[in-house]
């Protein structure tokens, strides 16, 4: 290459690279302010434990330093300013004139900016000094309320209240580990210790003696620094008295030393009572190093963190994380002491980032003296209301109005600039590890407390009791606890025979309602087909329905022949498995839905009369395969020639209505008996289905199973009239049961004139995945399949809130057995599951889920049939205006199942366009064909809160997105709906502008429960020529201006 075109090229490298340089790092930082924070901390005696405090305000300046831990402060102009803290330790030698001395030294020589807390020792005398030489001393370690009730306007503390450090823990050991004596011990003479256990001391007295009476604070002793340190065998001398009042438990408020010896004499003296609890001392870890397991074992204390913490920020981490970090650092566990010195540290750096960001810095190389002194330094217009005019006034206003999460907790202060978001903890040494069992929110532990005995205080040399000999008493006590036992023997077999035979009696005054007590508006009516529309009566001044069961029919206690329950089944009609036949036990139509035939004519019904017995067993009762399972066509997760087809969606949301004329002989098979009888359908006083025969005690087993089933969204019952005067059949059980004032959902459905748009709808979703959670939930004996084929037992409530109707068929485990009747085992093997989630993206539309296919062990095949029934329910019900309006449109075409799904592609491509995929692939995996590849409901629950989630993040994305825009000169537009495109609801409107469980309660029709707030600021203000400006503005433009205000 020529030498002219070598100097070219370098020329034009140079040009480049200059030009790079100029324009590079305009967001980097251009150069660091560094702050002077110091404190005063000794750690011998009384202040040993603050050494923690020294490492964590030296892991946060050091965590500063890094790159990883950078913070900065980015002025008006985008350039970067990084905060760093120069942290000094002075060491006092816990000498509170030292500590003074060190203090003064701190402000004057090395002229620190801010101070940070010690040791309560020392908290009032080192916060006047800081306050008199106006500089900010943020305590980390002082909780008591008197230090900040004295209003120094410099002085702030992070931690909560330590009055409340007690409480909670009086109140287990009292009402669950049964303490009765209490002896508390305190060091007087310190904010800290006196008054913790002052709070302690009148709260057992005024509120805990109230809750169980005979429990009592046997002593209170306070001492003096100066009187413990001056007998050495003082604590001994506390726990010799404890022993002599027989004191059950004793709760101590002293220093780490003073703690730690208690805890030691007390296991060397073999004094171990119910509970022990001590402030400071069990919260270090070398509190276990320092006794044996017996000693330190089960001992309470209090604090104000633990690594199980449920909070995180961005520079620590999650707690675990800071006590990872923190043990890495120093060979050891942090305290909560160690945590809260370094939230502290946290705080203070983000109320100086946030009082300086976007302010202009006039000097672009300021330091940090100037940055906080010289008000000249910098302007910072518009500020959100800070009236400061110096740089460090600015600091403590926004530190003064800081919301800030941390590892630590929430920070919040009050107006005497102490934190009240938090909520001190107790915690207990459990096999040498420090747990947290109080409160249980936070609890990593359940608290043992253990039944230990109060030493015994005067032996016996001699062989007299009393003045009985030894033999003699011993005689005494044989005598009297033969003749106890044989009494309570007694006692015991007359209660049982009064129960044997006395039980429906007893029963009777709970669950039996008479007639004469209800007022009846509206009498049961009896349809065409034998079942029944439920009536309305008013109870105990409450509007009650009024459901018949006409498929139970009571037996006497005296009838003996079994056959004539044969004679019953074979005079039923066909069509019903047993199964379904029992969910009709309850009126399973109601006043609510119409009754429907779910089994095929030649349906088989297993059925054995109760042997020996005039009561029916469970095991006579054998469904033959899952009822709703049983009507769909065979299923199949192949292609091709294997693949399903129906005749239109509509195939698994309707059954076509029956008419007289349209009924048919059915016939009956009974298995194993031989049997074949041929009816037609019943009319008047017979069950449309088999009646079973019930004696009024199995009655009144199974109500109150079904009465203990209490969840907002199952519909409570109140009992059962054995019989009603004004029905056609006088046999016939009624059940009284909550009134739902809309009526069934399958009623609303099919009535035109009611709509329920995606979001109630998506309601009615997680209230009946809410209650059928709950009642999976339940064990002892698990419920069988409680939802309905075709959501029938789902009923709306005026706030169009959805409630199940439990049926009794469930619960017939409740009843004894010879032995047990189990759930038909499925294929547990391995199954190839679809899966229907998404990539991961921030669109509604496009949901990912992370729960894991295929299901769950814990997941039973009774809830795995349930989530079915409901996946099957929920897509009817949410295609149900789109299949109206295929149907009017007369399409005949066939629709296939979609692939490893009960669902079909129609209904799915509805669902997505309506509901979004994320709704559309969660029912594809309710209603999948292998079992064990459905969700379980509370993973159902899970992914319902996401997908309403993100619906609510999307419209208020589309809210604020699109403006308001006019389609028509009487119609505003809010935009395109994010799951389907259609307009935003007034669900979307009404959380737009309303917080959401503001929202939540005028959607259910109540009122929001006031919030008080301690200083409003309302701001009014006029547009001045709005008129003449709205005049010649087209309305867009009107609404645009109004947004930009």
């Amino acid at each position: 290459m020529p030498q002219k075109g070598k100097g070219l090229l370098a020329c034009l490298y140079l040009l480049t690279l200059a030009a790079v340089m100029l324009h590079a790092p305009a967001t980097q930082a251009t150069h660091t302010l560094t702050f002077r924070v110091g404190t005063v901390i000794g750690e011998r005696g009384l202040c040993s434990e603050m050494g923690d405090a020294h490492r964590g305000y030296l892991l946060f300046a050091n965590k500063l330093a890094t790159e990883e831990g950078a913070m900065h402060i980015t002025d008006s102009s985008g350039a970067q300013h990084r905060i760093l803290f120069e942290y000094t330790r002075e060491d006092d030698e816990c000498e509170l004139q030292k500590h003074k001395a060190l203090i003064q030294q701190l402000i004057n020589q090395d002229r620190v900016h801010f101070l940070f807390g010690s040791t309560p020792v020392f908290a009032v005398a080192e916060s006047q000094l800081a306050n008199d030489a106006q500089r900010l001393m943020y305590h980390c370690c002082v909780g008591p309320d008197s230090l900040y009730q004295m209003d120094m306007q410099y002085v702030f503390g992070i931690q909560s209240n330590s009055d409340r450090y007690s409480k909670k823990a009086i109140k287990s050991m009292v009402l669950e580990g049964g303490v009765k004596r209490l002896y508390i011990f305190a060091l007087d003479g310190n904010i800290f210790t006196s008054s913790t256990c002052q709070a302690a001391a009148d709260y057992a007295v005024s509120v805990v003696s109230k809750l169980m009476p005979g429990f009592e604070v046997v002593q209170v002793k306070r001492y003096t620094i100066a009187e413990a340190s001056a007998d050495a065998g003082f604590y001994e001398t506390i726990v010799q008295e404890a022993m002599d009042l027989e004191a059950d438990a004793m709760l101590g408020c002293d220093f780490k030393d003073g703690g730690t010896t208690v805890a030691r004499l007390m296991g060397s003296q073999g004094y171990h009572p119910k509970a022990l609890w001590l402030t400071v001392a069990p919260a270090h870890a070398d509190f276990m190093t320092a006794l044996d397991e017996e000693a330190s074992e089960h001992t309470l204390s209090a604090g104000q963190w633990h690594p199980t913490f449920p909070s995180a920020d961005p520079l620590h981490g999650t707690a675990s994380e800071y006590s990872a970090a923190f043990q890495q650092a120093y060979g050891q566990l942090p305290s909560y002491v160690a945590a809260g010195a370094s939230a502290t540290s946290f705080s203070l750096a983000k109320a100086v980032q946030a009082a300086f960001d976007g302010c202009s810095f006039l000097d672009q190389d300021l330091d940090a003296d100037r940055l906080l002194f010289d008000a000249s330094a910098i302007e910072c217009e518009g500020s959100s209301g800070n009236t400061a005019t110096t740089g460090y006034e600015r600091v403590l206003d926004t530190l003064l109005k800081q919301t800030l999460d941390t590892f630590f907790g929430e920070v919040v202060f009050d107006r005497f600039r102490r934190n009240v978001a938090k909520d001190p903890i107790t915690t207990q040494v459990q096999s040498g590890v420090i747990e947290a069992v109080l409160p249980l929110e936070f609890a990593s532990k359940r608290m043992d407390l253990p039944h230990g005995q109060p030493p015994s205080l005067a032996a016996e040399d001699d062989d007299d009791i009393g003045s009985l000999k030894e033999g003699e008493f011993v005689a005494v006590v044989v005598v009297v606890v033969g003749s106890v036992l044989i009494a309570c023997l007694g006692a015991v077999l007359f209660l049982l025979w009064r129960f044997k035979f006395h039980k429906a009696e007893g029963m009777d005054d709970h669950s039996v309602i008479s007639p004469e007590d209800l007022q009846v508006i509206n009498e049961p009516v009896q349809r065409w087909d034998g079942s029944w529309e439920s009536g309305k009566a008013l109870y105990k001044n409450a509007l009650v329905a009024l459901e018949p069961l006409p498929n139970i029919k009571l037996q006497s206690f005296s009838e003996p022949n079994p056959s004539r329950y044969l004679t019953d089944l074979a005079n039923g009609p066909s069509g019903y498995t047993l199964d379904e036949m029992f969910m009709d036990v309850e009126g399973s139509s109601g006043a609510d839905f119409p009754r429907t035939n779910t089994g095929g004519l030649d349906s088989p019904v297993n059925y054995t009369p109760p042997r020996n017995s005039n009561e029916l067993q469970p095991q006579d009762v054998t469904p033959k395969g899952p009822v709703f399972e049983s009507q769909l066509p065979p299923r199949s997760v192949g292609s091709g020639s294997q693949r399903v087809h129906f005749q239109g969606p509509q195939d698994l949301c309707h059954s076509p209505p029956e008419t007289p004329a349209s009924r048919q002989d059915v016939v009956l098979n009974l298995d194993g008996l031989g049997l074949s009888h041929r009816a037609s359908q019943p009319w008047s006083c017979v069950s449309p289905a088999p009646q079973i025969p019930l004696s009024k005690s199995q009655v009144l087993k199974l109500l109150w199973r079904r009465k203990s089933l209490q969840h907002p969204s199952v519909v409570p019952v109140y009992g059962v009239v054995w019989s009603l005067p004004c029905l056609p059949c006088p046999n016939t059980l009624v059940l009284v049961r909550e009134l739902q004032e809309l009526g069934a959902l399958s009623s609303v459905l099919e009535n035109e004139t009611m709509n329920l748009d995606t979001v109630k709808q998506k309601d009615i979703a997680v209230d009946l995945a809410q209650a059928l959670a709950y009642l999976h939930a339940q064990e002892s004996p698990r419920l069988k399949p409680t939802l309905q084929p075709r959501l029938l037992g789902v009923l709306l409530n005026k706030h169009c809130r959805a409630k199940l109707m439990v049926p009794l068929a469930c619960m017939l485990d409740v009843l004894p057995s010879k032995k047990g009747v189990g759930t038909p085992s499925r294929d547990k093997s391995s199954a190839s599951c679809r899966g229907w989630s998404r990539q991961p993206t921030t669109s509604l539309s496009q949901v990912h889920f992370q729960d894991p296919l295929p299901q769950q062990a814990n997941a039973h095949e009774e809830e795995l049939e349930d989530v079915l029934r409901y996946g099957l329910g929920m897509a009817c019900m949410m295609t149900a205006e789109r299949r109206q309006v295929r149907s009017s449109n007369d399409v005949r075409e066939r629709d296939e199942l979609a692939e490893g799904s009960f669902l079909t592609q129609l209904q799915y491509g509805y669902l997505v366009e309506d509901h979004g995929e994320g709704m559309a692939a969660l029912m594809a995996d309710c209603c999948a064909v292998t079992s064990n590849c459905r969700p379980s409901f509370t993973q159902i629950l899970r992914r319902l809160e996401t997908i309403n989630h993100l619906r609510r993040k999307s419209s208020s994305h589309h809210w604020r997105a699109n403006s308001l825009s006019f389609s028509s000169p009487n119609l505003v537009s809010l935009g395109a709906h994010a799951s389907g495109g259609r307009a935003t609801t007034a669900d979307d409107l009404l959380y737009e502008l309303f917080p959401n469980h503001v929202a939540d309660a005028l959607k259910q029709g109540c009122s929001p429960d006031p919030e008080p707030y301690p200083c409003v600021s309302i701001f009014f203000s006029d547009v001045c020529g709005y008129t003449n400006i709205c005049s010649t503005l087209q309305p867009q433009e009107v609404m645009d201006m109004l947004h930009r205000l």
